[in-house]
């Protein structure tokens, strides 16, 4: 392999490496402000796959809740964000099935601002996505360079 070959893969696996931590860090980040939010009972009304224009697979999970006598809707289900991708996705249509009574943490100064999953799926799946780059990766740049005689 050349030199300027190799600069580059090490590039690209430093960028996605560096991606992955930063999202991860973001999540973790995310969780601990809002660990002590209360909570409430809610009801899931949907639980479905959406796509737009650059996500596909992405879990939209409504939900209803009442915080002090004022009903809200909710669709947060990270305080993290959003992940697309298969286990993922069907992890949390699994989880937060349409019909079923949930928890609901909320923000007590804000109350429309809610989420469910406290236990953060969503930096589970990225600490998924970060070991596998750094298992499969590796092992692509080296049956390519196989593949390429370098």
């Amino acid at each position: 392999m050349t030199g300027t070959f190799l600069h580059e893969l090490l590039i690209g696996y430093l960028a996605f490496n560096g991606f992955i931590l930063a999202a991860v860090f973001y999540t973790w980040y995310a969780s601990r402000l809002v660990r002590d939010w209360p909570s409430t009972t809610g009801k899931v009304t949907s639980s479905r796959v959406v796509s737009n224009y650059s996500m596909r697979g992405l879990p939209r999970v409504t939900y209803t809740y009442e915080v002090d006598g004022k009903r809200h809707t909710g669709f947060r289900v990270s305080p993290g964000g959003a992940v697309t991708g298969g286990t993922y996705t069907q992890g949390i249509l699994t989880s937060f099935p349409e019909g079923k009574d949930v928890t609901v943490y909320y923000n007590p100064a804000n109350p429309s601002q809610a989420f469910l999953d406290k236990n953060s799926l969503v930096q589970k799946s990225l600490w998924q996505w970060f070991w596998l780059g750094n298992i499969a990766m590796p092992l692509v740049v080296w049956l390519g360079g196989l593949m390429m005689g370098r």
